[in-house]
């Protein structure tokens, strides 16, 4: 997804076409299809929380971290721990000195967490309401660090509302809410901690991504003269729904065009045509897993049969720029610090162009590291977060190409998702852009 500060000067260059629409919720309650993604998920969240949560707890001195959620305003971190259905709930984790961290629910609708196993034990309550059950909790285990989900920066861990921090704090008294303190640096290493068969959830959502983008410009749907941006969008989404699939962010839709007007309701209901440039920005959600990539194509001018060589050349240093980022998206690099030594390397190697990476996870922009300047509204605290192996993230950048007929440069943005481990950024082979992709526009 287009992101960073840097970007806007190659965006300015040539008129491009974004449509937009309202995405799916996503980060909160995810909807499931069938068992095996679903058993695939609660064996992942089963494992992170038995045998990692404890002792990421101590690592950052909460004994208690509570999180509240109720219905239509789900806490973002409910897809990491099986959380379900509920009027009004509470889900507690408590270090008891043992060697599993206690996990209990209090709330309605007991059923559907039931079914996931995680808990350790349930209360399920009625008119009685959550309250008594909240201070008689507290009053057991007499907490000294509470942790709640509160953060100026970082949104997906700052799931707590303002009437629901009231509430809790009515529930359980000053004296114990006196204790509490944010979880948000516990939050980030809870959610961005992945397991192997994350991994592998990963690269089949890369896979099932790029063969919707690779069916949008090879299913003989584009008909230059007639398709438009605007239909490409729509088609895009219709893929993604028969694979059974839901999308992670709506599919941007980019053309190249010299004098393309800038209007984005002008330029989507223009029909494509030879010599245009097409990019698409998109994502898929899978087992909780989002992906964010982008791939790029070219409708052939009459009497052409490849892309100009000056577009196939800019291709090879995008090419060659991502194989250098991998290299440098190693654990424990600051967003800052990837970002000088990225655009350091690009000035050294005489390339056009800008890096503005991410993490991914189960959100399309993730909770972890995120790669650009100190803008503290736009970024928060995340360019500051050092990368983690096994984090999963986006390799996200443009090259800046001249190409014949065009009067000024043209960014062509390239993005592909994988995982850090010590070696460098690690990308699927069937999950990435290899070569761009061309479209006849005669028999």
């Amino acid at each position: 997804m287009i992101m960073g500060g840097r970007i806007w000067r190659a965006l300015l260059l040539i008129p491009l076409v974004v449509l937009t629409s309202h995405p799916i919720a996503q980060g909160q309650i995810v909807n499931i299809y069938n068992k095996e993604d679903w058993d695939s998920i609660n064996r992942i969240n089963k494992e992170k929380i038995d045998k990692h949560l404890l002792r990421l707890m101590r690592e950052h001195n909460i004994d208690m971290w509570i999180i509240m959620s109720r219905e239509c305003n789900e806490d973002p971190l409910m897809v990491n721990i099986s959380g379900r259905w509920g009027h009004r709930c509470a889900y507690i984790f408590y270090d008891n000195g043992g060697i599993r961290v206690e996990f209990t629910r209090i709330g309605t609708h007991p059923w559907y967490t039931d079914y996931a196993g995680l808990l350790t034990k349930q209360i399920t309550y009625q008119r009685e309401g959550l309250k008594p059950h909240l201070r008689k909790f507290m009053e057991e285990r007499n907490p000294s660090r509470i942790g709640v989900n509160i953060s100026r920066t970082i949104p997906m861990a700052d799931g707590l509302t303002v009437a629901m921090r009231d509430y809790l704090v009515d529930a359980i008294g000053e004296k114990y809410a006196s204790r509490f303190v944010s979880a948000e640096s516990l939050a980030v290493a809870f959610r961005r901690l992945r397991v192997p068969e994350e991994h592998e959830n990963l690269k089949m959502a890369t896979e099932k991504g790029s063969r919707i983008l690779y069916a949008t410009f090879h299913d003989g749907f584009i008909q230059p003269g007639k398709t438009t941006a605007e239909d490409l969008y729509w088609h895009i989404l219709e893929l993604t729904r028969k694979e059974g699939l839901d999308y992670s962010f709506e599919p941007l839709v980019m053309i190249r065009r010299p004098g393309l007007p800038t209007s984005s309701r002008v330029a989507a209901i223009e029909p494509l045509k030879p010599g245009d440039i097409i990019c698409v920005d998109y994502g898929i959600v899978y087992r909780t897993l989002t992906t964010d990539m982008k791939r790029t194509a070219y409708i052939l001018k009459k009497g052409e049969k490849q892309p100009p060589k000056e577009l196939k050349k800019a291709l090879e240093d995008a090419f060659k720029a991502r194989d250098a980022f991998c290299q440098l998206l190693r654990p424990s690099m600051t967003g800052i610090e990837l970002d000088d030594e990225a655009h350091r390397w690009l000035k050294e190697d005489n390339i056009d162009g800008s890096f503005y990476s991410h993490s991914t996870g189960n959100f399309v922009h993730g909770i972890g590291t995120w790669t650009g300047q100190n803008f503290p509204d736009r970024y928060g605290d995340r360019v500051f977060l050092p990368t983690v192996e096994g984090e999963h993230f986006a390799l996200e950048y443009h090259i800046l190409a001249k190409i014949p007929d065009f009067p000024e440069p043209v960014s062509l943005p390239m993005e592909d998702t994988g995982y850090i481990t010590r070696e460098g950024l690690h990308l699927f082979p069937q999950g990435k852009m290899t070569e761009i992709w061309f479209i006849k526009s005669e028999p």
